[in-house]
This record gives C-alpha cells, structure tokens and sequence, in this order.
C-alpha cells in the first residue's frame, strides 16, 4: 500500500490534534465562558434597548446599542481564548511522549506556521462565529446597515488574528503553561495601552496599531492610512511568529530580542512613510449617513490645531455615558480631545446669577476660545459637539466690523450710549469685534463677515457711501440700527428697501403696566424665526421707532436679486407714533396724546430681515445666502439696556444670524434647534420568540447545552479509556 502524502499527513495530524485539544478542560471552560458571556451582555444590552424604545429615547440605535460593543466583547473574549490555547501549544508538544513529534512530522516553516494557526482559529473563532449568528438573527428583527456590520465583522477578525499571531509567538518561546498565559496576558494589555498611548500623543500618531481602526470602523469611516497599519502590524507579528518557528525546528536557544528590535525597527520606518507619503483619506463604510458624520465635519475636525478641552456639566451616570461615547467617536478624527465631568453643584454660584436655576450643559475650550452648549442635546451628542467645536474655529477668521466715523455707538467708550457690555458679550463668545473709521480707512476687508452701523449722527461723505455699497454687492451681511433723527445715507435705505418711520413709538399700555417711560416700547409676541429662538421674556426698546418696506432700487442684475424681506418684531396694536407735539402733551410728566391722522395707531414693524442669494463667486462670505437686519432701536443693547429683560438674548441671536451660525443664548449656551432624522435601526421587532432567543437561548440554553455535552463526552472518554 502507498504511504500517505504530506498533505494528508498534515490532515491526519490536524485532526487529531483538534480532538486531543477538544478534550483538554481548560479549553472547554474558556469555550463555556466566552459563550456564556457573550449571550449575557447580549441579553443585557437587548433589555437595555427596550427599555430605550419604551420611553421613546431619540437617536436610537441597534447597532450603537447593542452590536457595537458586542463587537468590543467578542474581541476581548477572543483573545482570553486564544491565549488559553495557545499558552498549550508548545507544552503539548513538549510534553511527554511528543518531543519527536516535529521530526516525525518533518513540516516545513510555512507548514507548521498554517497547523498551529488552524488549530488555534478554531478555537479563538468561537466567540466571532457566536457573535455572528446572533448578529443574524437580529438582523431578521430590525433593519440595520449591512455594510456597516461587514466591515465592522472584517476589521473584527484582522484583529482577532493580529493578536492570535502574538499570542502564538510567545506561546512558541516558552515551554510553561502558567508562564505563557502570564506573559501573554501582559504582552496584549500592554500592546492595547500603547496603542492608547500613541492615539493620545501626536509625535507618536503614526504608530498606531488597530484600536483607532477598530472605532474608526464601527462609526461608519475608515482611514487608508489605519489599513496599512494594521497590515504592516501583522506581517511584523506574522514575521515574530516564523521566527520563533525556525528556532524551534532548529532547536536554537537565542533570544527573541534581537529579531523583535530589528522588526520593529523596519515597522517604525515603514508606518512613518506610509504617513508621509499616503493621504488622510477616509473611505466610509456605512450605506447610511447616521452613523458617521459628514466629510465636512470630519475635515474640521482633522484641521483644528490645538487641543480640544470638555467640561460636561452633567449629573446622571446615563449623560456622563453618552457624552464619553461620543467623544470616543470624534477622537476617530482628532485624538487630542480630553474631557472632564462637573456636576451642578459645583456650579452654585453662578446658579444664584440665574435665579438659583442651572441647566446642564458641556463647555468646549479650543485655545483662548469657548463656547458651551446645552444639555441634554437635540441632536446626537457627536454631531452636537462637533458643530460647536466647528462653530468655535469657524469665528476666529470671520470678524464683525462696527462702523465709525459719523458719530456712531462706539463698543469702545464708557457712556450709557455705549456697546461696551455688549462688545464684552462678543468677545467671550469668541466673535473678533473691531472698530473701523471710514473717514480714516476707505475700504472694508475681505474678511470682514458683517457690519453693524448704529446711529450715525453725522453726514456720510459720497466715497464712504460708495465703499459700503460695494461690500454689500460683494455679499457681505448688515445689521443696520436705526434712531429717529440719524443720518443714515439715503441709497443705503433705498438700497435695502426700508425706510425710517417718523417719530417715536409711544406704549401708554406697557407705561401703565410699569415701565419708566411711554417711549420705552415693550414686545412679548415673538413669530417664529431664528432671531426669536430662546428669548422666554420681554423686550423692552427704549425710543424706538417703527421701519416700512418699500420696493428697493435694486433690479434683478447679473449675481444681484431682490430682497426678501421678513417682518421679526413687531409692536403691539396699541403703540402710535408720536410726530405732532400736542398741546396736551407733557414730557416732563411723561404724559403723550395720541393725535390723528398723522400720527398712526397699530402694529409697526420694529425688526425686518432681509435674505438673497448670492453665487458663491461673487460673495466675500462662504455662505451662498447674504443678509441684512434693520432695527428700528439702539438703545436696547446700550450698556444702560442690554441686561433689561431678554435684550442681550435678542442681540446675540441678531448676530447669530446674520452670520449664519446656530442660535446662543445670553449665557453662552448654543440653542438646540433641529433634531436630526432617527437611525433607520431604531426598533426590534418584539415576539416571544425575540425575547427567548436574545434573554434565554444565547445567555442560558446553548452554553449550557454545551457544558452538558462536554461532560457528557468526557465521562463516555473516561469509560471507554477503563475498559481499554
């Protein structure tokens, strides 16, 4: 009879040792273990979920809650098991009656490298293939991203076999069992920490081995540069692993040492080429676009320089949880952000500034800049933050330009007319605020993002006029702050179409109700716009007066269109327009008649916004859309004003808006406005069956299903070797 072939002696000889391996008890407890634990933290995030579901918790996900970290889990567990086997490897073969087994079986490197490796996967497998049914399973009971879990699945078993590879290796250099899982153990922990490390410090960026891939991945996004890492790691352990190979088939007794530096080395050089020479390009791997974010706030994020600092104000362990997670997600993009928890108490002085009131919230701090936002978010926490951390940068390059000159509010000076607390606002929310004299300066910059001009009390020379009127024709934004005798130019007015009303507005109704003085005008209806978002309280305009639409100059010409205008605020009907000083009239005793016809009692327009769009061309701004607000007030936000009622709310969000940013309230705090559209997994679908597979079957049943057959084939071997 012909003797078998090598191919067939490698099948034999792997078939039996998988069965002696079978057999061993620690193998089959760790096998029992990792089953059980992952149908527990299976059964677990499945109750988890639908607790969520019940109280209609927005931004819910499957796979965020349950399958990303099983997919962690099934990791971790991979790698208990593979190093509980691979620690008796060597020692098997070692052991008695086996130390002729290599020269018996006369392998090759590469022949003995695919037997061990085989033997091992077979094993270490057993958590990812238990990860997998369950993953298919609850995919027949939501909809989620199949894309997302392929590649989460993929990069999953490249780093089960990168560890797998160094377990191995350490296995094949020592003869002890205790010894190897000792080792072994120390070697991953501390392999997972550097990578942490080098994650965490720029110098040692490019060093990164697989946990920045592995949460790149699992968010919907994955770096070509993280790809090639990964790779070169594993020819490097695959290298380690033949070099342990060829000392043992040659019974050398050198250190490992002097190989594993000069692999290194070559690794080192290698990742530090890849980094020089591969762009940063990230390939999404999400058919959808909730688990990620955009390429632009990717891209943000990668070019913000300095360090991103959070303080969460937050109080329940739930909030401290869902911030730290989305912060894992945005390191994926930029790895030095830190954050820190505070709790409310912490914050009682300023809670008494509000009235013995604070609200959660999380400050960002990017360099000398910082801005917070409220809390709980109405987006996802990861885009919440990513926006004010864009919203943070984007300001520092777009500067707000008050105009000077005619003799307008200065933010500058001490007087009661002046914006100085309002410029202090500006500042602290990160907005660079200048003055500029036209008289002394022609021409508004580029980079000029909006001008503000409040009440010139002087003539405007035809040149200014004409430097103004080419920075509007060039997209740049307005606000525009009226008083009833300012010198406003003429074709400015006509420009944007809206004139001044004469005379100032009269409310006998708010001056019963308590104010100072008929002129101050109070407003406590608000449309819906974003320059009302937040304000929860009166206005009050001190001698404001009313503003009319007309039909503006401008035809429609080249990039230039009509005006779109919007009325925002608006008196109450109640409020005329003092004009005619009657002879019942006393100001001293603030006593006002209302006299008709001239004078017209009903609603006047008190803030109009205007909107065109612009081709991005032809406009200094980024945005394709140019803006101009026209008050009928400035008062409101002088230093002697600004902090009555919701007066500094309405100025920061006329701000806001003209610059095209989402809405702050008066202490910082960024509006949250629009919630975002649900994660197409948001829901199981619920059936007995659901409930005894997830809560039962993967956590109870099959585990000890196993367990059962486990001692049931070892009492049959005990048996069989008694009667033999």
């Amino acid at each position: 009879m012909s003797e078998p072939s090598d191919n067939q002696n490698n099948v034999i000889i792997d078939k039996i040792l998988f069965k002696q391996f079978c057999t061993k008890p620690s193998i089959q407890l760790a096998v029992i273990f990792c089953l059980l634990a992952i149908g527990i933290f299976t059964s677990l995030s499945y109750s988890n979920f639908l607790y969520l579901q019940a109280q209609s918790v927005d931004k819910l996900s499957v796979f965020n809650e349950i399958i990303k970290p099983l997919s962690g889990v099934t990791l971790l567990l991979s790698l208990i098991i593979g190093i509980i086997t691979a620690s008796q490897l060597m020692p098997y073969f070692f052991s008695k009656g086996q130390q002729n087994i290599l020269q018996q079986m006369s392998l090759s490197k590469f022949q003995f490298f695919v037997l061990i490796t085989k033997l091992n996967l077979k094993f270490i497998l057993i958590p990812f293939y238990y990860f997998l049914i369950i993953y298919l399973f609850i995919v027949f009971n939501s909809d989620l991203d199949l894309l997302l879990f392929f590649t989460t699945s993929s990069f999953l078993l490249f780093g089960i076999l990168l560890y797998t590879f160094a377990s191995l290796t350490i296995s094949l250099n020592s003869k002890s069992v205790i010894f190897s899982i000792l080792i072994s153990f120390v070697a991953i922990v501390l392999l997972v920490s550097l990578d942490q490390i080098f994650i965490g410090y720029e110098d040692f960026y490019f060093l990164t081995i697989f946990n920045k891939l592995f949460l790149s991945v699992r968010e919907g996004s994955v770096s070509l540069q993280e790809i090639l890492h990964l790779i070169v790691w594993l020819l490097f352990a695959i290298y380690m692993m033949f070099n342990a190979i060829d000392n043992i088939r040659n019974r050398k007794k050198q250190s490992p040492t002097k190989s594993l530096l000069i692999g290194f080395a070559i690794v080192v050089i290698s990742l530090k080429l890849i980094a020089m020479i591969m762009p940063d390009h990230n390939i999404n791997t999400s058919i959808t676009t909730n688990n990620q974010l955009s390429e632009y706030y990717q891209n943000q994020l990668k070019n913000t320089l300095s360090p991103v600092e959070i303080t969460a104000v937050v109080d329940s362990e739930e909030s401290k949880d869902e911030i730290i997670k989305a912060v894992n997600r945005l390191k994926v993009f930029k790895h030095d952000i830190s954050i820190k928890f505070s709790n409310r108490q912490a914050f009682m002085d300023v809670s008494k500034e509000r009235n013995g009131q604070i609200q959660e919230f999380v400050s960002i701090k990017i360099g000398n800049k910082q801005q917070t936002i409220g809390y709980p978010f109405a987006s996802s926490a990861q885009l919440s933050i990513a926006k004010l951390i864009d919203h943070i940068e984007s300001k520092s390059a777009q500067w707000i330009t008050f105009i000077q000159g005619h003799d307008e509010v200065s933010i500058f000076s001490k007087s009661g007319r002046s914006f100085s607390k309002f410029y202090a606002q500006l500042k602290a929310l990160g907005f660079p605020v200048v003055e500029q004299n036209l008289r002394k300066q022609k021409f508004i910059s580029n980079n000029t993002k909006l001008v503000v001009i409040a009440d010139s009390r002087q003539e405007w020379l035809a040149d200014e006029v004409e430097s103004l009127m080419q920075y509007l024709q060039r997209g740049g934004n307005l606000l525009m702050m009226r008083e009833a005798n300012d010198k406003m130019p003429k074709a400015l007015s006509d420009y944007l179409g809206v004139s001044a009303q004469q005379g100032t507005l009269i409310d006998e109704q708010g001056f019963s109700s308590g104010t100072p003085h008929p002129a101050i005008l109070i407003v406590n209806e608000f449309s819906q716009h974003s320059v009302n978002q937040g304000i929860n309280s009166l206005l009050a305009f001190p001698w404001s007066i009313g503003l009319n639409v007309i039909d503006p100059t401008i035809k429609q010409k080249g990039t230039e269109a009509l005006w779109k205008s919007e009325t925002i605020l608006a008196s109450h009907q109640q409020v005329w327009n003092e004009i005619v000083a009657s002879k019942k009239s006393n100001s001293t005793t603030n006593s006002f008649v209302f006299d008709p016809p001239v004078e017209k009692r009903k609603p006047h327009s008190l803030l109009i916004a205007l909107e065109r769009k612009f081709s991005p061309q032809s406009t200094v701004n980024s945005h394709t859309k140019q803006r101009v607000l026209v008050i009928g007030d400035t008062s409101f936000i002088s230093d002697t004003a600004i902090n009555n009622y919701a007066n500094l709310q309405l100025g920061i969000n006329m701000i806001n808006w003209l610059l095209s940013y989402q809405s702050y309230n008066a202490d910082g705090q960024l509006q949250n406005q629009s919630i975002e559209g649900q994660y197409q997994d948001n829901y199981i679908r619920i059936s007995p069956i659901t409930h005894f597979m997830l809560n039962w079957f993967f956590s109870f049943v099959f585990p000890f299903s196993l367990l059962i057959f486990f001692i049931y084939q070892g009492i049959k071997e005990r048996r069989r070797n008694a009667k033999t």
